[in-house]
């Protein structure tokens, strides 16, 4: 993928967001300080402060994903991975005050 289109943009712009309100409503932290703007984009790159996606960085090429699908996969597997750490912290420290016993 080179280019997208404006409605493609607005739908990650939108999909990024709702990931980011999700993460900050159960976690209380704010990725990077940037759960306002989680996702950017110029011509032909993709930003994020937010979302490490394919590469790690924070400007991603949009040669590297093959749909704006994939783009959205790797953001979910990222929110999904942050709430999944985030239980299993929770889960540690309630057993190591034997909450719930």
């Amino acid at each position: 993928m080179n280019k997208i289109t404006a409605r493609e943009r607005n739908y990650l712009k939108g999909y990024a967001q709702a990931l980011q309100d999700l993460m900050r409503e159960v976690t209380d932290d704010n990725t990077c300080s940037k759960s306002y703007d989680p996702i950017d984009f110029t011509d032909g790159v993709i930003h994020s402060y937010a979302f490490n996606l394919k590469d790690g960085g924070r400007h991603h090429p949009m040669s590297d994903y093959e749909s704006i699908d994939e783009v959205a996969e790797y953001m979910l597997r990222e929110a999904a991975d942050w709430l999944f750490n985030e239980a299993d912290y929770i889960k540690q420290k309630a057993e190591q005050h034997n909450i719930g016993d």
